[in-house]
This record gives C-alpha cells, structure tokens and sequence, in this order.
C-alpha cells in the first residue's frame, strides 16, 4: 500500500460521512419553504464550491475549457442534467420519506448503479475478472440493504395507518411517494458516472496545461455540476412562483 492510499481511504470516509449527513439542517430548517433551502444549497455547494477547487487547482482553466471539444462538454452536461433531476427528487424524498430511508435507498441505488453500469457498458471484459467480481458482490450487498430499508419505510407506513385520523393518512400517501420519489432518484443519480466517465479527455487538457493528476478531476466537476445546478434552480424558482413565497426567501 503506498503513502496515498490511506490518505485517500481516509478522504472517502469523511466525504461518505459528509454525503450522509448534509442534509440534515434542511430538517432545522421552519422558516423556510423547502424551495428556498434547495436553492442555497444548489448555489453554494454546486457552483460557488467547485469552481473554488477548480480555480485553485487547475492552471488555465478558462484555457482547458476552451480547447475541450464542444460534444465532450454537450455530453457531461447532458448526463449531469439527469443527475440534476436527480438532485430535485433526492430533496423531495428527504421531505416526504425522511433523512434515513431516503438516504439509505438514494445513496444506495445510486452507487450500485453506478458502479455496476459502467463496467457493463465500457468495460465489459473486466466484469469476471477479481474487480469486476468485487464489485458485483458490493453491489449485491448494497441492493441488499436497500431491500431492507424499502421494507423498514414500509413497515413503519403500516404502523401509521393503524392510527386514525387524517393526517395519518396523508402521512403514509406522503410516505408511499417519497419511497417511490427515492428509488427514482437513485436511479437518476447514477447518470453522474457517467458525466464524469465523458469528462476523462477534460482532465487530459488539464493535465497538458499543469494540473497534477490528482486535481485533474476538478475540471470536469464545475461543467457537470453547472449543468445539474440550473435544472435545481429552474425548479426552485418555479416553485416559488407557483406558491407566491418568492418575499419569504
């Protein structure tokens, strides 16, 4: 094992624990329609952040976009709008089937997919091979997992309808469609893969322009997370239109 594989094992849990935990304020959060803390967040964490960490890592990077073919841009973009979607639906499923079923289902799904599909589909040979069984047993483990806690979601909807009353109705219809909002977003998020997987010749110029190898990643994300960005703030805005509570942000 070399000096950076602890460093990197050590990252992906922190980023893993950040991934599970950030949307945690968003249940703080009274004053606000679930629109306006989406369309912080959107802003904050999927322009401002990345093209921070893009600028401070990547030589010319104004120059690498440039000199990227517009059809690798045009199918980042394309898939990160996806993943956009994705985002959208991500929130209405905390809302609707709360932070620990959502996350579990979503992130779970989202992995899975994204894992397995582009083995599938861009390297096929490695699919028997040790990785490529590797990753089909985490995967089944994932799947798994999600089975479980689609069962818990369910379970706990059965516990509320045992109740009377009409808001315990609506809270298991809410229930049932943020179990079916969570599934489609797992789905929808695996497209960002396949964002980044297009971006690859994106990194190379930024690599020909000075960028360690380790950062070149960072070119790739402001295109992509851009892309999924404007889809969440169209939604956001429209919401606030549709509800008349653009004052209240």
């Amino acid at each position: 094992m070399t000096t950076s594989n602890p460093v990197g094992a050590a990252l992906s849990i922190f980023a893993g624990l950040m991934l599970g935990a950030f949307a945690m304020p968003m249940k703080k959060v009274k004053v606000w329609a679930w629109e306006h803390t989406w369309l912080v967040f959107s802003l904050v964490a999927l322009i401002v952040m990345p093209l921070i960490m893009a600028f401070a890592t990547i030589p010319d990077l104004t120059a690498v976009w440039a000199e990227t073919n517009p059809r690798v841009l045009l199918a980042v973009a394309g898939f990160a709008a996806l993943w956009g979607f994705a985002s959208i639906t991500y929130g209405l499923g905390v809302k609707l089937a709360g932070i620990a079923i959502a996350n579990s289902i979503i992130l779970g799904l989202n992995s899975a997919i994204g894992s397995i599909l582009p083995i599938i589909l861009y390297s096929p040979e490695k699919f028997l091979t040790g990785q490529g069984i590797g990753v089909t047993i985490a995967v089944a483990v994932m799947i798994a997992g999600i089975i479980m806690c689609a069962r818990a979601g369910f379970l706990r909807d059965r516990d509320r309808a045992r109740q009377s009353g009409e808001k315990e109705k609506a809270a298991k219809s809410d229930a049932k469609k943020g179990l079916l909002i969570c599934f489609a977003s797992g789905i929808l998020g695996s497209s960002f893969n396949f964002a980044m997987i297009n971006g690859k010749p994106i990194e190379k110029i930024a690599v020909a322009h000075g960028a360690s190898p380790t950062y070149a990643t960072n070119a790739t994300w402001p295109v992509a997370l851009t892309a999924g960005c404007l889809v969440a703030i169209v939604y956001c805005l429209f919401l606030m239109v549709k509800n008349k509570n653009g004052r209240d942000f």
